[in-house]
């Protein structure tokens, strides 16, 4: 904060005005400069910290900003509601404290806010360039129609971490990401460049020039401009908004939880960097699952809660926080046998296939479920998860 020397040439790049509060919260430039690097996913990620932000601080002129911003990344790259929610937001400003419009909501200036036309649905169109789905399964899908020709876990890969990682890769380091320290000679990275091209553009004339992915200064790179969508790029946005914006919290986990089918790239025979995005995923989910777990107990809302961990259990079945809560909900709404046939088959699968032993808390839940003396006190103790 003391140096100010990187504000001015970075303000002049976003192109924003220097009243604009950039000042006051950086994020609102960052979600403006990953938007003109068109790197939507991230440029999202920022701009709902600015948005809880100005959420909690009750700023207007923010809000105002960060209108402007989500109305600019377009219907493409979020749902309708958003933009509308933009639009009212920045004819609110308008009308309250005088804030300018963008051009597009100046004729409408003399309009209330309700008299606002709805964004255009999209839907009967294709809305993603290329869309990929990591999360349980694997998928992609070119402008609405899905791939199947894969030929190679590696071609799979290397689209997954040049979607991830925007600023592209030297064939150095794709071939160690790829073939780890059994990496072969640089020569066999093109082969596999080849075939992921060939996947996403069948009618690619030999020699002809991708549209998708591209070699410039050194470097493999996902083409610019295209409107892309990784869902674990979108989960993660709404993961950090759950835990930075309080009153949308559960909307959030709502939409992060219809993401997550299961672990990351699990039908894919992933190297270890695959492994540890999977493990970052689940240390980023968990606390939040297990908060909101201890939340419902809390409020003895127990149906909830059970519903809330078959959800998880459904996407990943070893999840052990999803495990307790399950459990405890059914010894609750009275199933203890279910409860108690749920974590002893928990227990052998842990035994069996990794090795583990349930910890002291599972143990004496089993044994006070089975006992029926598992008092509400208890329940709560078991998901605080401290």
């Amino acid at each position: 904060p003391r140096d100010r020397a990187w504000l001015a040439p970075a303000v002049a790049i976003a192109g924003m005005p220097l009243e604009a509060p950039v000042l006051v919260d950086g994020a609102l430039l960052q979600a403006r400069l990953c938007r003109l690097a068109v790197q939507v996913d991230e440029a999202l990620v920022w701009l709902d910290h600015v948005e809880a932000e100005a959420s909690r601080s009750g700023n207007p002129y923010l809000a105002h900003h960060a209108a402007r911003e989500r109305l600019a990344l377009g219907s493409g790259a979020q749902p309708s509601d958003r933009i509308e929610a933009a639009r009212q937001k920045l004819l609110a400003g308008h009308a309250s404290h005088g804030y300018p419009l963008p051009a597009d909501l100046r004729a409408g200036e003399t309009r209330s806010s309700r008299s606002v036309e709805p964004a255009q649905d999209t839907t009967d169109s294709p809305t993603w360039t290329l869309e990929v789905t990591t999360l349980g399964s694997f998928s992609v899908m070119v402008e609405g129609r899905p791939l199947k020709d894969w030929r190679t876990g590696n071609a799979r890969m290397l689209l997954v971490y040049l979607m991830m990682h925007q600023e592209g890769a030297t064939k150095e380091r794709l071939c160690e990401l790829l073939y780890g320290a059994e990496a072969p000679s640089r020569s066999a990275l093109p082969t596999v460049v080849n075939r992921l091209r060939q996947a996403l553009e069948p009618d690619l004339p030999k020699g002809g020039t991708s549209r998708f992915i591209l070699f410039e200064e050194g470097r493999y790179v996902l083409a610019r401009g295209l409107r892309s969508r990784l869902d674990v790029l979108e989960l993660r946005r709404h993961l950090a908004a759950a835990n930075t914006t309080v009153g949308a919290r559960h909307l959030h986990l709502d939409a992060a939880l219809a993401l997550y089918r299961g672990p990351f790239l699990d039908d894919v025979d992933t190297m270890p960097w695959c492994d540890l995005e999977r493990e970052a995923i689940r240390r980023q989910i968990q606390p939040i699952l297990e908060a909101e777990f201890a939340r419902l107990a809390a409020g003895d809302d127990w149906k909830v809660l059970g519903e809330l961990a078959e959800r998880v259990l459904g996407a990943e079945s070893h999840f052990a926080p999803a495990l307790r809560a399950q459990a405890v909900a059914l010894a609750m709404q009275e199933r203890p046998d279910e409860a108690t046939r749920l974590l002893e088959a928990a227990f052998a699968a842990m035994a069996t296939e990794r090795r583990l032993e349930p910890d002291e808390v599972d143990l004496d839940l089993l044994e006070a479920i089975r006992e029926r003396t598992l008092t509400v006190r208890q329940a709560r103790s078991a998901l605080s998860f401290s």
